[in-house]
């Protein structure tokens, strides 16, 4: 098994690495995110928005209000603020980590734009956002489950334990 190699990038002179978070908790992250991320989706959607061309980048089923209303409902989420540190918890700036919170404080104060850089850098790295894929499969619908099945006239339920 090998690992997969940090991301970089360089922004206002400083460089920050992002090494991707292991399986178990980018998997937790990722479904936090996801969930967040596909409620405020909805939220946003028109009755009636075509879901298969909104996954393919057509934002007919949106207004720009709605888009708007969106990413405000997003950062006003009473969790974003702990979700963004943890997108971050794997990322150095000049080889410093922004899981230390003086780090993290000293590089980010008054700097808010270069954090969602960063931030952005983070989540498409570690391929967080499974919401596109999950509304994706939504639209495509779900296997339809067998009928129950239901006992023949004449025959006797299945029995039950006591």
């Amino acid at each position: 098994m090998s690992e997969t190699p940090p991301l970089s990038a360089v922004l206002n002179g400083r460089k920050y690495v992002v090494t991707l978070h292991p399986g178990t908790d980018g998997m937790r992250l990722s479904l936090r995110l996801s969930a967040m991320a596909v409620g405020i989706m909805a939220q946003a959607l028109k009755p009636g928005a075509n879901l298969q061309a909104l996954m393919a980048g057509q934002t007919a089923g949106l207004s720009f209000g709605d888009m708007i209303a969106s990413v405000q409902a997003m950062l006003d989420h009473p969790d974003a603020a702990q979700m963004i540190r943890d997108c971050l918890r794997f990322t150095t700036c000049d080889g410093k980590p922004l899981s230390d919170d003086a780090v993290f404080d000293l590089t980010f104060q008054g700097n808010y734009g270069e954090m969602f850089d960063v931030l952005v850098l983070a989540i498409r790295g570690n391929g967080f956002l499974a919401a596109r894929a999950i509304l994706r499969a939504a639209s495509a619908g779900m296997p339809k489950r067998p009928p129950a099945s239901t006992p023949a006239a004449g025959a006797s339920p299945s029995p039950t334990p006591s």
